[in-house]
């Protein structure tokens, strides 16, 4: 299981077409792998919890992406 810790979050405009004028938290983390990456999450529903729930959901899809080597 990964480790991830939260560094911080940030108060920004939504950069989302359908959340115009609305607020987002850009919340910065740093993995296993020692790299910095965010999410964002809507401020109005932003809680420690919701950072990770959006954390897990983006790390899960961005392993999927990874492509998979192998040989015949």
């Amino acid at each position: 299981m990964a480790t991830i810790e939260i560094i911080g979050s940030e108060k920004a405009f939504s950069a989302d077409p359908n959340r115009q004028g609305k607020v987002d938290r850009v919340v910065v983390y740093r993995g296993e792998d020692g790299l910095t990456r965010f999410v964002t999450v809507p401020d109005e529903t932003y809680s420690i919890e919701a950072a990770q729930a959006a954390i897990r959901k983006f790390e899960g899809e961005r392993r999927l992406a990874t492509p998979v080597r192998f040989t015949i």
